[in-house]
């Protein structure tokens, strides 16, 4: 099938566009609460990492970096990378 036939306004495209941003907002938030889990250890530090002001992100809430920037999933991700390791943050 053809984009033009399955996609015939740009109001169709908007729309479809949207709902592909949701979906991927969805699972990087779910890969980022995840990968949280996964380096504390426990689903209770990870929520308290995520909702408590980060030195390395410049004193902000990794949980409102993640909703607010639009790379701020993968800021997110490299801190938990960087604790993962040992890196200094």
């Amino acid at each position: 099938m053809m984009l033009h036939i399955i996609i015939r306004n740009k109001k169709d495209w908007n729309e479809t566009r949207a709902w592909r941003d949701i979906r991927l907002h969805r699972k990087q938030k779910y890969n980022t609460w995840k990968r949280a889990v996964d380096v504390f250890g426990d689903e209770t530090k990870a929520g308290m990492w995520l909702r408590t002001p980060n030195q390395a992100l410049g004193g902000l809430i990794p949980l409102k970096l993640m909703h607010a920037e639009r790379h701020g999933y993968k800021k997110v991700r490299t801190i938990l990378g960087r604790i993962e390791y040992g890196v200094y943050s």
